[in-house]
């Protein structure tokens, strides 16, 4: 029976590694800290389910299509807290979901979901710039009420 139970285990941890390498390949890693990126993604520190093309016809146009199209690039989207908080999100694009978006910030190394829905703004960046300021790291002058 503990053959039968650790065969089961390594199948599923094979199709589950043959899923994650599947998953690394298929980002296009353009920026500096993309390497760190795909490193975490294969060593198993971080699961993202599998990338959606947003091919339907519902989807054309849509902000999660225009996002699916530049994961790889570095962002600062801009969320609508309430009524009157806009907060700033920065890394690269990593994973776009119908619901939530996963970025990747370079100089904290940490990821972060958030929701596609709050998102108001997103600011694309050039190859090799970057803000002047890291918005995830919160201050005061980095949220702005809206009055």
């Amino acid at each position: 029976m503990a053959n039968t139970t650790n065969t089961t285990n390594n199948q599923s941890s094979q199709v589950a590694g043959s899923s994650r390498q599947k998953q690394v390949e298929q980002y296009d890693w353009r920026q500096g800290s993309s390497e760190s990126v795909k490193e975490i993604l294969q060593n198993n520190r971080f699961y993202l389910p599998p990338q959606e093309k947003f091919d339907s016809e519902e989807m054309r146009g849509t902000v999660q299509k225009t996002l699916s199209e530049n994961i790889g690039e570095y962002i600062v989207a801009e969320f609508l807290i309430g009524t009157d908080l806009i907060m700033r999100k920065q890394g690269v694009l990593v994973h776009v979901g119908r619901t939530f978006i996963t970025i990747f910030d370079d100089q904290s190394d940490f990821f972060i979901t958030c929701d596609i829905f709050s998102i108001k703004f997103v600011y694309f960046y050039q190859p090799g710039k970057r803000p002047q300021h890291n918005f995830n790291h919160l201050r005061d002058n980095q949220q702005r009420r809206l009055i």
